[in-house]
């Protein structure tokens, strides 16, 4: 399965329930070879603030909600574009015509002219 960067980002968010998760029973795991939960998630915690900071700095995941990405993923069920494409659109959110064309290949050939406005409309109001 893919994740768009707006479920990743609710992963990684300080508040996030999922964020403070150390990811297994340590007693589970025998004594010789346990080691400190810091020591095991400090790489974790590093990605972690890093693609959190990174998504802050200006990345449309930052400021959408379950709802833009639910009513985005509605509306564009009925286009003719991959996963991939679709799931390009929702990471980067184009604002213009030439960003569409740079995400849906062969767009031009794929869709009218109507239906790239259309598409650009959608992404635009829900997104």
């Amino acid at each position: 399965a893919l994740l768009c960067n707006y479920e990743v980002f609710q992963l990684v968010r300080p508040d996030s329930p999922a964020h403070g998760a150390t990811g297994g029973d340590a007693a589970a795991v025998p004594s010789a070879t346990r080691r400190e939960p810091a020591a095991d998630f400090e790489d974790l915690r590093s990605v972690q603030y890093h693609l959190y900071h990174y998504f802050m700095a200006g990345q449309p995941c930052a400021v959408q909600t379950a709802e833009q990405v639910a009513a985005f993923m509605r509306e564009s069920a009925a286009w003719a574009i991959t996963k991939a494409e679709r799931l390009q659109l929702l990471n980067a959110r184009p604002k213009n015509m030439v960003e569409l064309h740079t995400m849906i290949e062969e767009c031009e050939e794929r869709f009218t002219d109507e239906q790239r406005e259309t598409m650009l409309r959608v992404i635009l109001t829900t997104l």
